[in-house]
């Protein structure tokens, strides 16, 4: 696979594996964030929350392939600032994007974005951290291995 916009996609939709797992697991079992990333999703899908199990599925899905996006986005960041210390480049990234998206969210009143409570925020930050070295990582994985 010598495409690295390929490269770049897939690394982005398995970093979005293991964020959205992160936050079912935070959302579902520890009760600790109050806001799953497919809500999110649904809200800039619908407007509101998903209100059926299809609405979800399709937020979600959305989510992953926006997730995906990111990951192309990473891979041009990377090529600016270049890919030594990656792991670290990929965890900023991640970080800044967590932060733009939110703020763009806020500025614009979006539902679930206007008052997030410090343990989504908190959560959230975890996830995105994860997301961000988890693409990085496997954006580098991708290029030695292929």
């Amino acid at each position: 696979m010598s495409d690295k916009f390929t490269k770049a996609f897939i690394a982005g939709l398995g970093a979005s594996i293991t964020m959205n797992l992160f936050n079912f697991i935070s959302f579902y079992v520890l009760q600790f964030s109050s806001v799953r990333y497919l809500d999110y999703a649904s809200i800039a899908l619908y407007g509101s929350k998903p209100e059926s199990f299809l609405a979800a599925a399709f937020a979600q899905l959305a989510q992953i392939l926006f997730s995906g996006f990111l990951g192309m986005v990473m891979l041009y960041y990377l090529s600016v600032v270049g890919q030594d210390n990656i792991l670290l480049k990929g965890w900023i990234f991640s970080f800044m994007a967590w932060f733009v998206i939110f703020g763009i969210g806020l500025l614009f009143k979006l539902p679930l974005l206007e008052k997030v409570p410090t343990n989504t925020a908190i959560s959230n930050f975890m996830s995105a951290s994860i997301y961000g070295i988890t693409a990085a990582w496997l954006l580098n994985w991708f290029e030695q291995k292929y």
